[in-house]
């Protein structure tokens, strides 16, 4: 297996939206779209594989089905379940789906964020496929023509690749870029192919039960548990030919594993599809597996430089020394805000958090702690958070008995102006406007906060922090509503 790649600091999240990652943000606080989280927040993690605790590797290897270290043998119950559902995969000449997704993160089962889509795939062996993923915002393509292989993340960008003997290459492969764990999706929808390695490769548990707690009448549920921690669900009706009815994949158990992850209690992040059409030996014409570009789509020589151009975030250490982006917005108070209130008059702490984020949570009371022990030598605090209500932040406030100034980034444009791509995030701004540190998560609590101290000190003595940087044209938010 893969391992997954250390955060940086054991207290971070990184916030793109859906970019969980580590950890996905699932605050909507930057408007990254699932287009990009799939691509690059797959790709970073090596597509879902987690790493093996050692008694995983000391785990006999007795899979039958492309097994890995930890995975188990099919039980008869499981087989008789699934079988007949994959040999009309395998058998199909050609496959239509519609399907629907949601990709939904929660606290205690209450989302607080959701990203939909719709799949449409249609495919015809043994190598063409067109596979779209709509969002509201943007359109993912795989089309196999038989010739060549294209991808399109973005209507922007492209990838033009080798073309696989068979589609299985296709379905099975973790590193497809085709959304979030595309071997499942694919494995369920692409005429011909094998669907047994996707699903069981890495099982390391499995059952079976009936679909009527999912009001779900006459399908059977076969669940089945990844070594990594990644739950699968897939619903299927047998009663006539057999077909899928939903699938869940289900990441919570994943992240949770993650060393760096501080996940908050009651977090679950579920991927969600629900058939709409299935229909295999349906009829297909060949301009369905033509692929067409936009006129300004960029193509790009790899998968892996198309990655790089999407996961190209500020980076925040790139602004210290030079002028803070000046911002207007809210406070929790109602009252408005304008950064440029506090010029040549005081030093601005800004720390970017949400309150369903862990670390923020360890941080955000020790660093009101500090900066109120400067308040008397002109240092104001401001609690930046990021796509959350007011209810919900009082309610946090109250229950964690502090009481900051807290300022309003619903849309994360704030955010993304000061490079706050993971969070907590905390930034220092000088009397005269310019950025003198930043720091992004931490290692130790109390490590931080002396850091701080000895920082606000050195201000407060008329010092700076950081050289003078250019001024440069750093991008300035419109005013946060």
């Amino acid at each position: 297996m893969m391992a997954l790649p250390k955060t940086p600091f054991p207290g971070v999240l990184n916030v793109s939206r859906f970019s969980l990652v580590s950890l996905p943000c699932v605050s909507g606080s930057l408007r990254t779209s699932l287009t990009a989280f799939a691509v690059v927040f797959f790709a970073a993690l090596g597509w879902g594989q987690a790493e093996e605790t050692q008694e995983e590797k000391k785990a006999p290897p007795v899979g039958v089905l492309a097994p890995s270290g930890d995975a188990v043998a099919m039980t008869p119950e499981v087989k008789a379940a699934i079988a007949p559902l994959f040999k009309r995969i395998r058998d199909a000449k050609t496959n239509r789906v519609v399907a629907e997704m949601e990709l939904t993160a929660a606290i205690n089962g209450e989302p607080v964020e959701t990203q939909a889509g719709t799949y449409q795939i249609v495919s015809a062996g043994p190598n063409r496929v067109s596979a779209i993923l709509k969002t509201t915002d943007e359109e993912m393509q795989m089309v196999a023509d038989g010739e060549k292989l294209y991808f399109a993340p973005l209507a922007t960008a492209y990838v033009e690749a080798k073309l696989p003997k068979s589609l299985d290459a296709l379905a099975s492969d973790v590193n497809t870029p085709f959304g979030p764990f595309p071997e499942y999706i694919l494995s369920l929808s692409l005429a011909g192919v094998d669907a047994f390695p996707a699903f069981f490769r890495t099982a390391g548990g499995m059952g079976i039960s009936d679909g009527e707690r999912e009001e779900l009448p006459g399908t059977q549920r076969i669940h089945i548990r990844r070594g990594d921690g990644v739950v699968i669900d897939l619903w299927v009706q047998n009663k006539e030919e057999a077909s899928p009815v939903r699938l869940s994949v289900d990441m919570t158990g994943m992240l949770q594993r993650m060393n760096n992850a501080n996940i908050p209690e009651g977090f679950t992040y579920v991927l969600t599809v629900n058939f709409k059409r299935w229909e295999v030996g349906a009829e297909v014409k060949d301009e369905m597996f033509q692929f067409k570009p936009n006129a300004d789509a960029e193509k790009f020589d790899s998968l892996d430089a198309l990655i790089a151009s999407l996961s190209g975030v500020l980076d925040p250490s790139s602004l210290v020394g030079t002028p803070a982006p000046e911002f207007t917005t809210e406070g929790l108070d109602g009252k408005p805000f304008d950064l440029k209130q506090h010029r040549d008059k005081q030093i601005v702490v800004l720390d970017f958090w949400a309150t369903w984020c862990g670390p923020c949570v360890q941080a955000l009371p020790k660093i009101i702690e500090v900066t109120n022990q400067f308040a008397d030598k002109d240092v104001a605090f401001y609690a930046v958070n990021i796509g959350e209500e007011k209810t919900r932040i009082n309610d946090f406030l109250k229950q964690h008995n502090i009481a900051p100034s807290v300022l309003f980034d619903l849309e994360g444009e704030i955010a993304r102006a000061y490079g706050a791509n993971a969070i907590p995030q905390t930034v220092i701004i000088g009397k005269d406007g310019r950025i003198e540190a930043i720091h992004v998560g931490f290692n130790e609590i109390e490590a931080l906060a002396k850091e701080l101290t000895a920082e606000l000190e050195t201000l407060a003595a008329g010092k700076h922090l950081a050289e003078k940087g250019e001024a440069g044209e750093a991008a300035n938010p419109p005013a946060a509503e």
